[in-house]
């Protein structure tokens, strides 16, 4: 399995190391979709949240860079706030696992026989990343990277959505929601940087599991500098609530990386 699969996941929120830009991404000419105060429109986002223990699914996965393409199944399994599992596997071949929990990072690849195991300090050194878990952990179940209910402004609607912006941005990176008037979940949130980069995360099909609405389809496009990475996650077979294991265990003979890829 190409090792740039695997670490995309990640890479996608390297768009955090650099200044703000106040310039909103282009919407159609505004339309009244619900009578929904902006504030009450944030708070719905936030209770739409995903509210089971723990979820597993199988997501047909494709990845390209301009340069690399692949696909590949997925398995998914999450128990919410603590771990995000995912197993890879190309024509039944098992090629990768990655497990995620809110202080660590470990995977490791079939193919070059080696792994990586670290935790979010060191990623964000050699990657410029600023991600958490839960940044993640939202990218997966169509919430906002950031808490919305500290103050979000309207700047527009269209026939299909709520944009909102926090009133007091990052001040890295300027954060862009739309929020879907129909269930309150994400329609996609963009990350905008001065210089051109940018990542846009977006939801265009939710599937509702035992009244949770979870995304169906995962579009990721990420700029960064003048590399364009594009993932497409197609999310099914989801469960719920079921009591979940995660195996996970690094084989004997496997050789560590950096996170530049060069191994120690």
């Amino acid at each position: 399995m190409n090792r740039y699969f695997i670490i995309s996941f990640f890479l996608v929120f390297s768009l955090s190391s650099c200044k703000t830009l106040k310039t909103p991404p282009a919407v159609s000419e505004p339309v009244v979709v619900k009578k929904v105060e902006t504030s009450k429109a944030a708070l719905a986002h936030q209770n739409a949240d995903f509210n089971q223990t723990t979820l597993e699914a199988k997501i047909d996965a494709q990845y390209d860079d301009g340069e690399t393409s692949q696909s590949l199944t997925v398995k998914l399994r999450i128990e919410k706030d603590k771990t995000i599992w995912m197993s890879g596997t190309i024509l039944g071949i098992p090629l990768a696992k990655i497990l995620i929990t809110p202080n660590r990072i470990q995977y490791y690849e079939k193919i070059n026989k080696t792994y990586f195991d670290g935790d979010y300090s060191l990623f964000k050194e050699v990657f410029g990343v600023e991600m958490n878990f839960e940044q993640f952990q939202n990218l997966l179940l169509g919430q906002a990277f950031f808490d919305l209910n500290t103050g979000v402004v309207e700047t527009k609607t269209n026939s299909q959505s709520f944009l909102l912006t926090p009133i007091e941005q990052n001040p890295k990176f300027d954060m862009f929601y739309r929020v879907n008037p129909k269930h309150f979940k994400l329609d996609s949130q963009e990350a905008k940087l001065p210089n051109q980069e940018e990542l846009l995360v977006t939801y265009p099909e939710y599937q509702n599991i035992d009244g949770q609405n979870i995304p169906a389809q995962i579009k990721i496009e990420s700029n960064q500098k003048n590399q364009i990475t594009k993932i497409f996650l197609d999310i099914r077979q989801v469960e719920l609530g079921k009591k979940l294991n995660f195996p996970f265990e690094i084989p004997e003979g496997y050789e560590k990386l950096n996170f530049d890829g060069i191994k120690k």
